[in-house]
């Protein structure tokens, strides 16, 4: 297993601003590709000293690989009016699969006037590339001189095939697209919501991105975790964010005082009436993603078996979206029910009388609904939200000590 630094993944990402992607001369490539190399190096990795032999056809494969999706994957743009210059909303492929992020844009969409919400999708149709070989070798060529391990390697060629796919997507639509006064997209670090994001402010259109999940203050963070969302990467003109919280840490870090516009949790357009407080004896653990929740997940659980037992509880997991039951099977105690089915975390809300929490910004939502949640944090000094000391615990005493005072004041 091998863990990386917060040196070695500021290293890659300087060595790809310098790096000359063929076919992407207008683009900033590193812009959609850091978030690809933090995903990986957070994340610890088991690496094989492959034998000289086994690397080339470990190579030969990928680039063959990468040759067949180049001609294969293509995407289509839909949900484009006839009519005259309007705003763009932008679902792409990898969130169009989510319900919650599906109904988020097709709300925001039906509040605002003269807008289209246009989604991504992705086919498989033939369309032959007399380049495509040599801006693969070219890319190869250019990942190798940055001395970087062969799954690295492979996660980023094929980043790059699906932005130079969707960059050709992109032309497709341009008549379109170029109507459009402003563009607001879901999260512009994702690969093709980036690429279109740049297409926009190259040609003029104002562009936004919404907060998706909590961005912190990374400027002198000397800890992996911490890149994995902060503001110095964001490529749109503006940043559509949650609120004051928010704005606090955005000024911190750079210029972003002007760009921060502060519009509220977007699923959440309606004012909310705060749940009532119930007594289910029944509890909810929110899982974080898998990359920041491969260790404390596994904690929340052992938290959530003391909770229950010593207090007389049953308790349901609630898992992020890119999580799986599998990795998860014999984890839990006997007072576990099961995990929530598909539901919104409203809906889930409404039936546990208070949760465990540990980095997820579902946090904010339970503050809103006016239900106890309880932070579970590890090191208080490395804590994401900034400054929210409240209903944290970092051991079982913390946590039996607010279980009690929650006991006690229902």
């Amino acid at each position: 297993m091998k863990k990386y630094t917060v040196s070695e993944y500021k290293s890659t990402i300087e060595k790809l601003k310098e790096a000359d992607f063929k076919g992407f001369r207008k683009y900033e490539t590193w812009r959609f590709l850091y978030i690809h190399i933090y995903r990986y190096m957070y994340v610890p990795q088991y690496i094989e000293n492959n034998g000289l032999v086994k690397r080339f056809f470990i190579y030969l494969s990928l680039i063959f690989k990468a040759f067949a999706r180049m001609h294969l994957m293509r995407y289509t743009l839909s949900g484009f009016s006839k009519s005259g210059r309007r705003s763009l909303l932008y679902l792409s492929d990898y969130y169009n699969s989510r319900t919650d992020m599906q109904n988020t844009m097709v709300n925001l969409a039906d509040s605002i006037d003269d807008v289209d919400l246009i989604r991504a999708e992705k086919t498989v149709k033939f369309s032959f590339n007399p380049k495509a070989l040599f801006y693969i070798l070219s890319w190869f060529n250019q990942l190798n001189k940055m001395q970087i391990d062969i799954n690295l390697k492979t996660i980023l060629l094929n980043e790059l095939v699906h932005a130079f796919v969707f960059e050709k997507c992109i032309k497709n639509y341009s008549d379109d697209i170029l109507k459009a006064d402003a563009l607001v997209s879901l999260n512009d670090k994702n690969t093709d919501e980036n690429l279109l994001v740049q297409f926009c402010r190259l040609n003029g259109i104002s562009t936004a991105g919404l907060q998706h999940g909590h961005f912190w203050n990374t400027k002198n963070s000397e800890n992996l975790m911490y890149l994995n969302t902060d503001f110095s990467c964001l490529t749109a003109d503006y940043f559509f964010g949650w609120g004051q919280y928010s704005y606090s840490l955005a000024i911190k870090e750079g210029p972003y005082k002007e760009r921060f516009v502060p519009v509220g949790i977007p699923k959440y357009l309606e004012r909310l009436e705060k749940l009532p407080v119930i007594n289910n004896k029944v509890f909810g653990v929110f899982f974080d993603t898998i990359a920041s929740g491969a260790k404390t997940n596994f904690e929340l659980a052992k938290y959530a078996d003391f909770l229950s037992e010593k207090f007389g509880y049953k308790y349901i997991v609630k898992l992020h979206p890119t999580d799986n039951e599998e990795r998860y099977k014999g984890v839990f105690g006997s007072n576990f029910i099961g995990f929530a089915e598909p539901m919104s975390v409203m809906d889930f809300s409404k039936k546990i009388d208070f949760s465990l929490i540990c980095f997820s910004t579902v946090f904010f939502e339970q503050v809103y609904f006016n239900k106890p949640s309880f932070r579970y944090i590890p090191n208080p000094e490395l804590d994401i939200f900034e400054g929210l000391t409240f209903s944290s615990f970092k051991d079982t005493d913390e946590l039996n000590q607010l279980m009690e005072y929650f006991v006690n004041e229902k």
